[in-house]
Protein backbone atom coordinates (compact mmCIF):
# COMPACT_ATOMS: atom_id res chain seq x y z
CA UNK A 1 0.00 0.00 0.00
CA UNK A 2 1.01 3.34 -0.66
CA UNK A 3 0.70 5.27 2.59
CA UNK A 4 0.85 8.81 1.21
CA UNK A 5 -1.18 7.85 -1.77
CA UNK A 6 -3.75 6.77 0.57
CA UNK A 7 -3.52 9.43 3.13
CA UNK A 8 -3.99 12.02 0.24
CA UNK A 9 -7.19 10.22 -1.15
CA UNK A 10 -8.43 10.24 2.54
CA UNK A 11 -8.11 13.63 3.05
CA UNK A 12 -9.51 14.40 -0.07
CA UNK A 13 -12.43 12.75 0.92
CA UNK A 14 -12.52 13.84 4.52
CA UNK A 15 -12.65 17.56 3.10
CA UNK A 16 -15.41 16.56 0.86
CA UNK A 17 -17.59 15.07 3.32
CA UNK A 18 -16.93 18.05 5.96
CA UNK A 19 -18.59 20.12 3.24
CA UNK A 20 -21.35 17.95 2.98
CA UNK A 21 -22.15 17.78 6.53
CA UNK A 22 -21.43 21.97 6.81
CA UNK A 23 -23.99 22.33 3.53
CA UNK A 24 -26.46 19.71 5.31
CA UNK A 25 -26.52 21.01 8.35
CA UNK A 26 -26.87 24.66 7.86
CA UNK A 27 -29.77 23.38 5.37
CA UNK A 28 -31.64 21.51 8.37
CA UNK A 29 -31.22 24.49 10.81
CA UNK A 30 -32.88 27.08 8.41
CA UNK A 31 -36.70 27.14 9.89
CA UNK A 32 -37.83 28.31 6.60
CA UNK A 33 -36.54 25.28 4.56
CA UNK A 34 -37.25 22.94 8.17
CA UNK A 35 -40.76 24.51 7.77
CA UNK A 36 -42.11 24.20 4.15
CA UNK A 37 -40.15 20.98 2.90
CA UNK A 38 -41.86 17.61 2.89
CA UNK A 39 -41.08 15.59 5.84
CA UNK A 40 -39.89 12.59 3.56
CA UNK A 41 -37.24 15.46 1.87
CA UNK A 42 -35.92 16.30 5.56
CA UNK A 43 -35.40 12.42 6.54
CA UNK A 44 -33.92 11.83 3.68
CA UNK A 45 -31.54 15.10 4.55
CA UNK A 46 -31.22 13.40 8.36
CA UNK A 47 -30.00 10.27 6.84
CA UNK A 48 -27.34 11.59 4.73
CA UNK A 49 -26.36 13.68 7.62
CA UNK A 50 -26.08 10.83 9.99
CA UNK A 51 -24.13 8.68 6.58
CA UNK A 52 -21.63 11.76 5.80
CA UNK A 53 -20.98 11.62 10.01
CA UNK A 54 -20.18 7.67 10.19
CA UNK A 55 -18.01 8.08 6.92
CA UNK A 56 -16.58 10.85 8.23
CA UNK A 57 -15.28 9.19 11.81
CA UNK A 58 -14.38 6.15 9.68
CA UNK A 59 -12.07 8.50 7.53
CA UNK A 60 -10.63 9.92 10.44
CA UNK A 61 -9.77 6.92 12.20
CA UNK A 62 -8.11 5.11 8.76
CA UNK A 63 -5.91 8.64 9.02
CA UNK A 64 -4.67 8.00 12.61
CA UNK A 65 -3.43 4.31 11.61
CA UNK A 66 -1.78 5.28 8.39
CA UNK A 67 -0.29 8.01 10.60
CA UNK A 68 1.54 5.33 12.70
CA UNK A 69 2.99 3.62 9.67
Amino acid sequence: IDVKAEKSRLEKAKAVLEKEITSLTEKLSQEDFVAKAPPAVIEKNQARLTESRESLTKIQEALERLAGV
